[in-house]
């Protein structure tokens, strides 16, 4: 029994499945898809266009300018040189010291022709310092003798006082006449000896002043 009560509880639902599926289907309209066909297509892509390269167009270089011909320049002929004439001397006076000049006067040579000789020369000397060195005063006094040269035809005595300076190293300068002997070769004989006697011998260390102030006196006598 109790199978036959399976089979128609499963019968019934079967027939009730059937009439449910019946009342659906008449319900829902069926209405057919419109079904397209598409084809995608990539679209084309373009190619760039060629880029057009134009050439650089360089200006043409400029012409170079035209280098002027050298043309031969015709050299004058030199000048003649002229003659050069030979400068011609002027003659030119030079103040010279009175020193200088004494110098220059050429040693008067005595003429002793039926003369008698001259003495040696003798003197007095003074000084403007102090100067107790005896020993100097004979070697300057020998020194200006042995210079001294009196003119010939001088009358039987005659002097002549020179002034002159003596420096640290024997130099002599400021040569002048004091006293003349009233005949101008006679003084000029005695500035002479002075002058030559240059270079004295140096002033003693002794003595501290930058020069000695001498006064020579010349006295001239012929000998008998």
């Amino acid at each position: 029994m109790r199978r036959a009560i399976l089979i128609s509880i499963g019968f019934h639902a079967f027939i009730s499945l059937l009439v449910f599926q019946w009342v659906s289907f008449r319900q829902v309209s069926y209405v057919p898809r419109q079904v397209y066909d598409v084809t995608l297509v990539t679209p084309a892509v373009a190619e760039p266009a060629p880029r057009v390269v134009r050439p650089v167009v360089q200006p043409d270089p400029p012409a170079p300018e035209p280098v002027p011909e050298e043309k031969d320049e015709e050299m004058p002929p030199p000048p003649d040189e002229p003659k050069k004439k030979p400068p011609v001397k002027k003659e030119t006076k030079k103040q010279v010291p009175t020193t200088q000049i004494q110098k220059t006067i050429p040693p008067a040579e005595a003429d002793t022709s039926g003369q008698q000789m001259a003495a040696p020369p003798t003197g007095s000397i003074s000084f403007e310092h102090d100067f107790p060195f005896a020993h100097y005063i004979g070697r300057m006094r020998q020194k200006i003798a042995a210079t001294w040269r009196p003119p010939g035809g001088s009358p039987e005595e005659r002097a002549c006082r020179v002034y002159f300076r003596v420096h640290r190293d024997g130099s002599v300068s400021n040569v002048a006449v004091e006293e003349s002997s009233g005949l101008s070769l006679f003084d000029q004989s005695c500035q002479r000896a002075v002058l030559q006697s240059a270079p004295l011998p140096p002033l003693p260390r002794e003595f501290k002043d930058a020069y000695l102030g001498v006064h020579f006196s010349f006295l001239y006598r012929e000998s008998e």
